[in-house]
């Protein structure tokens, strides 16, 4: 029996979102964090990247310019709550999206018991043998989404929606919540996939991402062998006394 320790490198990456039907105009921006589901491993956030095309909006073929793009909180790393969180972007209009192009790498510590000689080997068509993990965890991601509200011009009446802008103190609270449950392969603990993932009915929108794993600094440790009490002492010359 052994044991082999890894780490797991783990990369979110927000492609785009769009406003189907939110409840409210404002600010939003989006947090993940990552998890392991039985051990509770927590992914540590070390890198991330934010490399946006464009900073405007769009509604249909209509660009919807950015210009208060200088005082919206940026992407960045929350050491701690061990979040990524995206930039800030104001949604106004329904069907409103925008490119985010952002991500962020997490390190995951994993450990995976190997069985015996049996059951951890596989005979290929060319007989080979092959080490294959016996279990792969669940990774969970949880993605928040995140909201303040817009500053409103002091006479409302005639005020237009276009009016209505990011406030120079922001506070942000979390509206909506919702966990991804993803499983990698067992034998090579990779993962390539996307995910369109929506939110409340309340707060109806999509945020296409995709989740890439690849496994890093992989170690085995094998089990110390004990040996038997009376072998140990013949060994050592002293031979139990006779009768």
């Amino acid at each position: 029996m052994a044991n082999c320790h890894g780490t797991l490198d783990v990369v979110v990456h927000f492609h785009r979102f769009r406003n189907v039907d939110l409840f409210s105009r404002g600010m939003y921006m989006v947090r993940v964090s990552t998890t392991t589901k039985v051990s509770k491993q927590v992914g540590i956030p070390y890198s991330y990247y934010s490399k946006p095309k464009t900073l405007s909006t769009f509604v249909r073929n209509q660009e919807i310019p950015c210009t208060h793009a200088a005082t919206l909180p940026t992407a960045q790393i929350v050491n701690e709550t061990s979040e990524f969180s995206t930039r800030a972007f104001v949604i106004k209009y329904r069907d409103e999206r925008l490119d985010l192009n952002e991500g962020c790498q997490f390190q995951l510590l994993i450990e995976s018991k190997l069985g015996t000689a049996k059951e951890e080997t596989r005979e290929s068509s060319e007989g080979e043998r092959r080490l294959t993990f016996e279990n792969g965890e669940p990774i969970l991601l949880k993605i928040d989404l995140l909201m303040a509200e817009l500053e409103k011009p002091a006479d409302e009446r005639g005020a237009s929606v276009a009016s209505e802008k990011p406030g120079t103190s922001p506070v942000f609270s979390r509206i909506a919540s919702q966990t991804l449950c993803v499983v990698c392969d067992s034998a090579s603990q990779q993962l390539h996939a996307y995910y369109p993932v929506t939110f409340s009915a309340m707060h109806f929108c999509q945020l296409d991402m995709t989740v890439h794993t690849a496994l890093i600094n992989l170690k085995f440790r094998k089990r110390a062998y004990s040996r038997p009490e009376s072998e140990t002492t013949a060994k050592n010359g002293s031979a139990p006394a006779a009768a």
